[in-house]
């Protein structure tokens, strides 16, 4: 038990680290909508050659998910009258009802 308490982090979870805070920033950049398909397709150009399903796993354990189509409404608590950007068309705003 004392042994790994003490020993240094696996490659894995060193490597894990990282690509989450890639996976973290690229999914910011565009909006949280990005799915793991989409992640994976854009993290490749970008020189991080990992496979998918890691992708999936690592967005799964952090709790990151894409919105899926963008013909389904998003929720948001955003305050009326606050900019979306212009590709977003369809915006509930949550616990207001039918005005947005």
């Amino acid at each position: 038990m004392k042994a790994a308490k003490t020993r240094p982090p696996s490659f894995r979870a060193v490597a894990d680290a990282g690509l989450l805070d890639v996976i973290r920033q690229v999914h910011a950049d565009n909006y949280g909508v990005y799915g793991v398909r989409k992640m994976h397709t854009e993290l490749n150009p970008r020189g991080h050659r990992i496979a998918m399903c890691i992708v999936h796993r690592l967005m799964r354990g952090d709790g990151l998910r894409g919105i899926r189509g963008l013909l389904h409404e998003l929720v948001t608590d955003a305050p009326i009258g606050q900019e979306f950007p212009g590709w977003l068309r369809s915006v509930r705003l949550a616990g207001r009802g039918d005005r947005s």
